[in-house]
């Protein structure tokens, strides 16, 4: 009997020593058992945040605004590393934390309950000290886990904030890289409606029509951007096909369509002013006119640049080739009528007609909102000589009659003050422009002028002496041309392919007159 106690007390003090000795190998391994769940459990929750296998288990995005608001937001999905990355990592480690702690919950509760709370009869000493170490261990498995995920943790978000420098740094260098390359190629982009200067087009999508006002690399894309609709990726520089989207004034008050592929070649503004009932419609549609069907000839190739422009010339060419008379431009700030110049060594120029009602030359604080006038550096004034009072005079009075409808009321010296001093208050300095005078009608007077010598000495004869002086004196550059109110044979009207060599002279691309 002695003998059996100590048998028992010599196994006990055995089985002690060795769960003594044995307690840390035990407890480590529950706890690292732990701890690896809680890595597990970790990457888990990650992958079912970003919808990894199933997109259903993913975060729902963050609402897209359905226009842009004062905020400055746009209406497409910001790029992963500007915002979705930090919203998706709160959502995996609120998750994390939560399944944690109904994990540790449950399972200390089980092994309590299974291990070490039953009744005495029916667990042995042994298995409940089990129990209190697998609980520690659980607990140390924890407490480590929980260490290892702040750390991963760490080096994501580190790794994020070394990509997201990354990634403005690429922004900054397109965007550099696109304004340098516009400057260089001196590409200036202006709206043909409100006619501000514009840094950067604002752009609609192709699938929904939402406009982008600001395309270029940042917070919603560096190479490409995601419309809203989610139907449609746009790109966000002109180097990468920006300008094949339907390009806009960003302005918010304007958002007048551009013309087509905007940005892409260097803009040319020619302004054309003079009276009302001048001719400025007629001559503006000859000179077009004649730079399409003498493309070949003339060394250019013409393409007009938006829907608008194409369709009123459309609407034109047979009232000018009927000789019937154009309707009066409306009194409304004018649209540019734009059209694409190629030369033969693939120059591509953007030119800018403006067609503007006479009545708004007679007027100071109308003629101040024509701010397209600051960007011309070639003018071209229609002067009509039936406007002329000595010219008028002379006319026979049934002559008088017949040519009443078709004379511009208004002096050109006071169209051409006007002008003159609303230019100059923009800061325009005439010196450093040129300016071409196309007399109209002179078919219908049937006065030879055949060159600038003749016609100016025509007008100053005429009584527009001082006129011709301050003209002269103004502008760095000037020419007088004769022109008819009908094309002649072969395209140009007469004096009119002359007139466009002159006003093309000074550009990238030059036009020439046909043989």
């Amino acid at each position: 009997m002695f003998a059996v106690i100590v048998l028992q007390l010599l196994l006990a003090v055995v089985v002690v020593t060795l769960l003594v000795l044995l307690l840390p190998v035990i407890s480590g391994g529950f706890a690292l058992y732990h701890a690896a769940r809680c890595i597990r459990l970790y990457f888990r929750v990650f992958a079912d945040v970003l919808g990894v296998p199933a997109a259903e288990t993913a975060r729902a995005p963050l609402p897209v605004p359905r226009h842009q608001h004062r905020n400055g937001r746009e209406p497409a999905y910001p790029h992963y590393l500007f915002g979705p990355a930090l919203d998706d990592l709160t959502t995996a480690l609120s998750r994390i934390r939560s399944e944690l702690r109904v994990e540790f919950r449950e399972s200390s509760a089980r092994i309590w309950g299974t291990w070490v709370a039953g009744p005495w009869e029916a667990q042995t000493v042994l298995v409940r000290l089990l129990g209190l170490i697998w609980i520690y261990g659980l607990a140390l498995g924890t407490v480590v886990g929980t260490f290892v995920l702040v750390v991963v943790t760490v080096v994501q978000v580190s790794l994020a904030i070394v990509l997201l420098v990354v990634i403005l740094a690429v922004t900054f260098t397109l965007r550099g890289i696109d304004t340098a390359l516009l400057r260089v190629r001196r590409i200036r982009i202006s709206c043909p409606r409100c006619y501000r200067s514009i840094s950067y087009p604002a752009y609609r999508c192709p699938t929904c029509g939402a406009l982008h006002r600001d395309i270029r690399p940042g917070r919603y894309g560096v190479l490409r951007r995601r419309c809203r609709c989610d139907q449609q990726w746009l790109p966000t520089l002109l180097l990468l096909g920006s300008h094949r989207l339907t390009a806009c004034c960003p302005h918010p008050d304007c958002e007048a369509q551009l013309a087509d592929r905007s940005g892409t070649a260097t803009e040319l503004t020619l302004p054309i002013f003079g009276g009302s009932n001048a001719g400025k419609t007629r001559l503006m549609s000859v000179l077009v006119m004649t730079l399409v069907e003498s493309a070949d000839s003339g060394g250019l190739s013409v393409e007009f640049a938006d829907e608008m422009t194409d369709r009123r010339f459309r609407q034109l060419v047979p009232v000018i080739t009927a000789g019937e008379a154009t309707r009066r431009t409306v009194t409304e700030l004018p649209r540019a009528y734009s059209f694409y110049l190629t030369s033969g060594r693939g120059t591509r120029r953007l030119v800018h007609l403006f067609d503007t009602a006479g009545e708004r030359f007679y007027d100071s604080d109308r003629l101040e909102e024509l701010q397209y006038l600051r960007a011309a550096r070639t003018f071209l004034f229609v002067l009509d000589p039936l406007s002329v009072e000595a010219l008028w005079a002379d006319l026979p009075a049934a002559t008088r009659t017949e040519l009443e409808p078709l004379r511009a009321q208004r002096s050109p010296a006071f169209v051409f003050q006007q002008v003159l001093q609303n230019i100059e208050a923009m800061g325009v300095d005439p010196k450093r422009t040129r300016l071409a005078v196309a007399v109209t009608k002179t078919d219908l007077l049937d006065r030879r002028v055949p060159d600038s010598a003749a016609v100016e000495q025509w007008l100053d004869d005429l009584g527009l002496d001082h006129l011709v002086r301050a003209i002269r004196h103004t502008f760095g550059e000037v020419r007088y041309f004769p022109t008819t109110a009908m094309p002649a044979d072969g395209g140009g009207g007469g004096g009119v392919p002359e007139l466009l060599q002159w006003m093309l002279a000074d550009s990238p691309v030059p036009w020439r007159a046909p043989v």
